[in-house]
């Protein structure tokens, strides 16, 4: 077996068994024991730089964990520069900790991951939408149009489009013309600045059909909430983030 350019080459056969380096994960918060599960094994040398981990439906099998959780746990380790995630090659082992990588980690782990994110958006923005469609007037329906017009306008220029994605949200928590609900997705915007969901984002509107459904699916949101249809707001926008979710994972 050869190393060539930080790659371990040769067949599956030369390479050693992963198998029962990873535990099962028993956490609140999955991806972070993940990312010290990883953290741990490049620091006692099981696996080291240049390494390529298992496949993420392997990683998740040995951890017990959603592909989900394993996938936020890659990203947050891309993030810190100890793996490089390869389209089409793998994921693999790249630099070695450094002076600053454990305060890092703590920093990174501290914060709501992206599935967690998306869990609250769950519990909170059918209804959000449910009660636009209720309460929405003119100015707020032309705000939704104008942030579906500008998510268009910039996908089709090959522009990933958040702003207005996310915009179309805030508009709708607006619409609902209450103003504890506006504080409340402010509270979402903030841990949506952070890098780990910024990283995962990106990864996600790579596949730019992703972004092109997920302004197909602003568009029926907004086609219930002008209908005056509380019932089919929430359904639809249930929809989506359900979608955003199994694209994540």
């Amino acid at each position: 077996m050869l190393r060539t350019g930080g790659r371990t080459t040769g067949s599956p056969d030369d390479r050693p068994s992963r198998e029962g380096l990873f535990k099962p994960v028993r956490t609140s918060r999955v991806y972070s024991e993940v990312v010290a599960q990883i953290l741990r094994l490049v620091d006692g040398g099981q696996i080291g730089l240049g390494d390529r981990l298992p496949p993420e439906r392997a990683l998740a099998e040995q951890l017990q964990v959603s592909r989900s959780s394993v996938r936020e746990a890659m990203t947050a380790l891309e993030v810190l520069g100890v793996v490089e995630i390869q389209a089409g090659q793998g994921i693999f082992v790249g630099r070695a900790h450094n002076n600053h990588l454990i305060e890092e980690v703590s920093t990174l782990t501290e914060q709501q991951g992206p599935l967690e994110i998306l869990e609250a958006r769950l519990l909170f923005e059918p209804g959000v939408a449910q009660w636009a469609a209720q309460r929405a007037g003119a100015r707020d329906l032309q705000a939704l149009r104008s942030q579906l017009d500008l998510m268009g306008e910039q996908l089709d220029r090959g522009l990933d489009a958040w702003k207005p994605d996310w915009g179309f949200h805030q508009a709708i928590a607006r619409a609902a013309q209450n103003s504890l609900v506006g504080s409340m997705l402010d509270v979402v915007t903030q841990r949506t600045e952070h890098e780990l969901w910024i990283r995962m984002r990106n990864h996600n509107f790579e596949r730019r059909a992703n972004a092109f459904r997920y302004l197909a699916e602003h568009r029926e949101i907004f086609a219930t909430i002008e209908a005056r249809d509380g019932k089919a707001a929430f359904r639809t926008m249930r929809q989506h983030i359900r979608s955003i979710q199994r694209d994540l994972g």
